[in-house]
């Protein structure tokens, strides 16, 4: 049975190796290299299923992290309407201090008005007032007699 060469080009690399093989002085070189290309397979195939491993292990821990980052931009979103929330009902508190300010400074002014209205009118009828309040002690002493 002879050996077909590769068909990519590397026939005469093999043609060209095959003779100094043939012309070892020993008869179990080539027993030697196969079980050293034996243990090379067996080294590759468990270096292959422990890239396998270590790469489910990585894709479990991409998607644990993935999720985590998923729930973390969530609460992020959540605090920050929150947050925003707080900032509108500052805002509309402050606003209705402002109006209550207003107000209050408005019925301050109007008290203060109608006070410098009372003190300009009410001189000329204290006298007056005094007197009745005479007349109505007197009253109320003659009745109670």
């Amino acid at each position: 049975m002879a050996a077909k060469a590769p068909s990519n080009g590397l026939g005469h690399f093999v043609t060209k190796l095959k003779p100094p093989l043939a012309a070892t002085p020993t008869a179990d070189t080539g027993g030697e290299v196969a079980l050293i290309l034996k243990q090379m397979l067996t080294d590759i195939s468990d270096r292959l299923r422990i890239l396998d491993g270590l790469d489910s292990s990585a894709s479990t821990h991409q998607n644990d992290m993935q999720a985590k980052l998923i729930e973390w931009q969530t609460k992020l979103v959540d605090l920050s309407n929150a947050a925003d929330k707080a900032v509108a009902a500052s805002e509309a508190q402050a606003l209705q201090r402002q109006t209550l300010a207003g107000e209050k400074k408005q019925a301050d002014q109007t008290a203060a008005e109608e006070t410098g209205a009372f003190k300009l009118m009410l001189p000329p009828y204290i006298k007056e007032i005094y007197v009745i309040g005479l007349i109505k002690g007197k009253i109320l002493a003659s009745c109670a007699a």
